[in-house]
């Protein structure tokens, strides 16, 4: 897999005007305030990929895929919040993201998910230290079309 360079990103409405408001605001640090512990993101990437199903040079991809050709380009959006909370000498970190997924040729790969990360870093004394965490990721295939 490879990310495709220059590649154009076409937003319209007025989530893309949003978008693009919030992109032009300076950090807050810049601003001269205290960082916030909540940030949110937004992230759209494009990637190109020669062999989707993974199949080996001898397999006969018109039989098992139905085209001759096993690459693809997909686009894969993703927003969500990271968390960075300090409590003493403490720390409550936290990331949620939900990705979509879109295949160009192999629609029936689009799929939507999430990944959420959650870890309390903790230390007792100066010494003492360790983390505590959990995580969940899902996806949630769509029917063939």
């Amino acid at each position: 897999m490879r990310a495709l360079h220059g590649a154009n990103l076409h937003l319209n409405g007025p989530g893309a005007v949003a978008l693009a408001a919030c992109a032009l605001l300076p950090p807050a640090a810049a601003l001269g305030q205290a960082p916030s512990a909540v940030s949110p993101f937004v992230e759209e990437k494009i990637v190109h990929d020669d062999n989707v199903f993974r199949l080996s040079d001898s397999a006969d991809s018109n039989a098992l895929i139905g085209s001759s050709s096993k690459a693809d380009t997909y686009r894969v959006t993703s927003f969500g919040l990271n968390l960075d909370l300090p409590v003493s000498r403490q720390r409550l970190v936290a990331s949620l993201a939900v990705n979509d997924s879109r295949y160009h040729r192999f629609g029936a790969l689009d799929y939507t998910g999430h990944d959420l990360r959650t870890a309390w870093l903790w230390q007792a004394g100066s010494s003492a230290s360790g983390q505590l965490g959990a995580s969940s990721k899902g996806t949630a295939i769509r029917p063939a079309r």
